[in-house]
C-alpha cells in the first residue's frame, strides 16, 4: 500500500544528478608475512549517481549520495598484482545537519576484474589474488573541504577489499588502505538541499512484515586459504527461510534458518576408508545455522549482510585439522560463525512493498572473516502484512 499527501507534488521535490572524478592513492595492507612489496597503490575512479528527493532513504541519510563507481587501480607492482577495473555501486550515510561541510559515511560492494593474478609457473609470489574475478568490498569517510553552490572538493580516506570468496585458491585476498581526492559536479545547489532537510518534516513509519524463501548454489574448491591449489570445484547448495520486515521503504531486518550441503565434504569422505563420518555421510557434509540480518536498498538492488550461528556442522574440526590449523579464539569464530555479504537484483523496487517478489543475487560467504565460497541464487519474498504508518504529515508517492 502506497501513502499520498493530500496535495499536490510540493515544488520542493527534485532529482538531484551528480558525478564526481576520483584521485586515490595508498598501500596493500600485507595479511601475511610472504607478501612481496606492492609499492604505491594508484588510481582513479568515476562515481556516478544522485537520488529523488521523495525516497525516504535519501531523507533518512539527509541527502548524501549514493550510486556506482567506476574504477581503475595501478597496485605498484604489474608483474605481481598488476591491475584492475571495478564496478561498485555504493550508499553513503551523512553524518550532521548541514550537507555542504561534513562527514559523509560510504559504502561499496561490487566486481573488480584483474589483469594478473596467481600462476603456479609465472607468478607464485601472488598468494592473495587466485583469479581474474573478484568481489570489492569498499568502506570510506569523505569530508568536504571547499563547497560552492554545486560543486565540493571532498578529501577521504578508507580501506578497500578484494577476494573472490574462495571458489579459486589461493585467496589471501587484497587489503588496501587508501586516501582520495575528488571533485563532485551536481545539478541542485547546496542550500536547495539545505532548505529541502530543514523544511521537510515527514515521518513514516509504515513496515513491512515478510516471508522470504533462498535458493543458493555456490562454489568452492576444497582446501585452506593459500591451497593446495589447482583442485577441483564443487558445489555448495543453501535452501534459506527467513521472516523480514522492511522499515521506511528502505531498509529491512531479518532472521531465519538455512541449511547447507558441501559436495567437497561428502566426496571426502566417501574417498577415505573407514573415517568416523561414513555412518551418517549427508549429514556430516551439511551444516544448519540461525541467522540474522539487514539489507538497504537502493531502488531494484539491495545490499545485504548477516551473520549467524551454527547450530551444527560436523566436518568442520576435520577440514580445520586438514587445511587451516587454527586454534583459541580463531577456530571458535570461524567454527561457529557464519557470515554472508551479498547484493540482491529485485524485479520490483522493495519500496513499493509489492505483494510478492523476486530478486537474483550474488555473494561471497565466509566462516566469520575467512571466505568459504562465492554463490549465485535467487529468492521469493511474500508479503504478510503491512503495519499502517503512525505519523503521517506530508508524503508523495514512492516512485
Amino acid at each position: 500500500m502506497l501513502f499520498f499527501s493530500t496535495s499536490l507534488k510540493s515544488q520542493d521535490d527534485f532529482s538531484m544528478r551528480f558525478v564526481e572524478p576520483q584521485l586515490k592513492a595508498g598501500l596493500v595492507v600485507p595479511n601475511a608475512d610472504f607478501y612481496p612489496d606492492p609499492g604505491l597503490q594508484r588510481g582513479f575512479a568515476l562515481n556516478i549517481g544522485g537520488f529523488n528527493s521523495t525516497s525516504e532513504m535519501a531523507k533518512q541519510f539527509r541527502f548524501a549520495p549514493s550510486g556506482v563507481q567506476l574504477g581503475y587501480t595501478h597496485f605498484g607492482n604489474l608483474k605481481v598484482y598488476g591491475e584492475s577495473y571495478q564496478v561498485v555501486p555504493f550508499f553513503s550515510v551523512r553524518c550532521g545537519d548541514r550537507v555542504d561541510r561534513v562527514f559523509d559515511f560510504r559504502f561499496g560492494l561490487g566486481a573488480s576484474y584483474f589483469t594478473t593474478h596467481y600462476d603456479s609457473i609465472d607468478n607464485t609470489a601472488n598468494k592473495s589474488i587466485g583469479s581474474a574475478l573478484n568481489w570489492n568490498f569498499q568502506a570510506f569517510l569523505y569530508y568536504s573541504i571547499l563547497t560552492s553552490e554545486k560543486e565540493a572538493l571532498r578529501i577521504g580516506a578508507g580501506y578497500s577489499h578484494h577476494s573472490n570468496g574462495h571458489v579459486q585458491l589461493p585467496n589471501f585476498g587484497l587489503n588496501s588502505a587508501l586516501i582520495t581526492l575528488s571533485y563532485s559536479f551536481q545539478n541542485i545547489t547546496f542550500s536547495r538541499l539545505q532548505n529541502k532537510i530543514d523544511s521537510d518534516q515527514a515521518q513514516i513509519f509504515d513496515q513491512m512484515i515478510g516471508l522470504q524463501l533462498r535458493q543458493g548454489f555456490g562454489l568452492h574448491e576444497f582446501g585452506g586459504t593459500i591451497g593446495p591449489v589447482g583442485g577441483d570445484k564443487a558445489w555448495v547448495q543453501t535452501t534459506a527461510a527467513s521472516v523480514s520486515i522492511d522499515y521506511r521503504r528502505f531498509v529491512r531486518v531479518s532472521s531465519g534458518l538455512a541449511y547447507r550441503y558441501y559436495e567437497h565434504y561428502r566426496n571426502y569422505i566417501d574417498s577415505v576408508p573407514d573415517n568416523e563420518f561414513q555412518n551418517s555421510p549427508k549429514f556430516n557434509s551439511s551444516s544448519l545455522y540461525f541467522f540474522m540480518g539487514v539489507e538497504m536498498f537502493l531502488g531494484h538492488i539491495g545490499v545485504e549482510m548477516n551473520g549467524g550461528i551454527n547450530i551444527f556442522k560436523p566436518f568442520h574440526d576435520e577440514y580445520n585439522d586438514l587445511f587451516e590449523g587454527n586454534t583459541g579464539l580463531g577456530y571458535l569464530m570461524k567454527r561457529y560463525i557464519p557470515t554472508r555479504l551479498a547484493m540482491n537484483i529485485y524485479a520490483i523496487k522493495p519500496s513499493r512493498y509489492p505483494s510478492y517478489n523476486f530478486n537474483v543475487s550474488v555473494a561471497m560467504n565466509a566462516n566469520f572473516g575467512e571466505a568459504d565460497f562465492g554463490e549465485f541464487g535467487f529468492a521469493m519474498v511474500k508479503r504478510l502484512k503491512n503495519r499502517q504508518p503512525k505519523k503521517i504529515e506530508q508524503f508523495s508517492p514512492v516512485d
